[in-house]
């Protein structure tokens, strides 16, 4: 899904040392990051594509 970097950009600033591409988040080390903002930023990806997943069924009815 495109724009991941632009979405969560807020998120991602708080994150730790990271690296994106379209849909993908690359760290080293987990370790480096703060948990509760990649909790966050799991937490708001699955509500996306929730609501992606309803309005394509929407769509193909």
């Amino acid at each position: 899904m495109g724009g991941f970097e632009e979405r969560h950009a807020s998120v991602l600033a708080r994150l730790g040392p990271h690296k994106t591409g379209k849909g993908c988040l690359y760290q080293k080390r987990l370790g480096d990051s703060d948990e509760s903002v990649l909790r966050e930023l799991v937490d708001r990806t699955v509500r996306v594509h929730k609501g992606v997943d309803r309005s394509s069924r929407a769509a193909d009815a």
